[in-house]
């Protein structure tokens, strides 16, 4: 009973003491955040989905703009094709033989900017052999990457039988594969939740779903600001575990999509905003023999003072895409 009562008074201490910070730090910094709205002509949202957890719509074109403290930041249309994937518009598509697919997020999807402005439409651009396929979407991660190869739709939406598969990796797709309170702080938790078994990764549903628990206790993390102003994530997205799981989760994608195209190529386009302290070459993509190209250093070493993002907005902008395109395409030239 003396335990309980030690542990009880403990526990009670540390919560008070969380309380008087949070109202610390409300009385410093206030609740002020910039407001920020998102006009669509038509929603292009499907909330669920069994594979990804959410995806665009099909068939399905919509006018967009972003409007931040009164300022409209982007105005673009979104074009989604038959199987909801962004539309890339290429000249002489009947004389393209090899496929050319592109995974990731919202910086692979194109946010806040034309079709005709993304990485797989400057790639198309100039590599005239290669049908382009732009599978990025808004928050996608290497959890959906991984979810969409290992199904079928690939193998059933991809007309060509050849090509190359291109993941556009960031730090930030840590989070979403690991499910941390950052990430669970602006997402729903409705998707795809992976876990290292002895025999590899496994997918476990969705996080809202099978792992209830873990989600919701990491999102009402959250509700406490001095998590969001400390900026806190939880779990550490380069812990041991959290290296292996993005390790296995490379290997599978890699073995599963050569597995339906044996005469393609897989490459991680590990993008410019990867941390430094990011193990995902040395520690994975090497030793692994997983094909990649480096870019994190590529804004100081090629892009000198170019701004790589909108402003305020958290995106890449066009100069970047087409710059990314052109790395891509010098590496498939050199490994042709």
């Amino acid at each position: 009973m003396k335990l309980f009562k030690t542990i009880f008074l403990n526990v009670a201490i540390l919560l008070i003491i969380l309380f008087l910070l949070d109202v610390g730090l409300v009385f410093l910094y206030g609740h002020k955040q910039l407001s920020r709205e998102e006009i669509n002509t038509e929603g292009y949202y499907n909330p669920d989905d069994d594979l990804l957890g959410y995806s665009p719509k099909k068939n399905v074109k919509s006018h967009t703009e972003l409007i931040v403290d009164g300022e409209v930041i982007y105005s673009v249309d979104y074009h989604f094709d038959e199987f909801g994937r962004r539309i890339t518009p290429v000249k002489s598509k009947e004389l393209r033989n090899k496929f050319a697919v592109f995974l990731g997020g919202s910086n692979t999807f194109g946010e806040g900017v034309r079709g005709d402005q993304t990485i797989a439409a400057y790639f198309s651009e100039k590599a005239k052999s290669y049908n382009p396929y732009n599978y990025g979407f808004r928050g996608y991660g290497t959890n959906q990457v991984l979810s969409l190869i290992e199904s079928d739709r690939l193998k059933n939406e991809v007309q060509e039988d050849s090509g190359i598969g291109v993941y556009h990796y960031l730090s930030f797709h840590r989070e979403r594969l690991l499910g941390t309170s950052a990430y669970f702080s602006w997402s729903n938790g409705h998707s795809p939740s992976y876990v290292l078994k002895e025999e590899g990764i496994e997918r476990t549903g969705l996080f809202n779903k099978s792992r209830y628990f873990y989600y919701y206790s990491l999102r009402y993390l959250n509700y406490l600001r001095f998590i969001s102003t400390l900026n806190i994530n939880v779990p550490d997205i380069y812990s041991d575990y959290s290296n292996k799981l993005m390790c296995e989760a490379l290997k599978k994608s890699k073995k599963e999509f050569l597995s339906h195209f044996p005469t393609s190529q897989f490459v991680i386009l590990v993008s410019m905003n990867t941390d430094r302290v990011d193990p995902i070459i040395e520690g994975c993509l090497e030793p692994n023999k997983i094909s990649y190209i480096n870019l994190r250093k590529a804004w100081e070493d090629s892009m000198g003072s170019m701004e790589i993002k909108r402003g305020i907005e958290a995106h890449y902008n066009q100069r970047v895409y087409s710059f990314l395109a052109d790395k891509l395409v010098e590496w498939v030239e050199d490994n042709h």
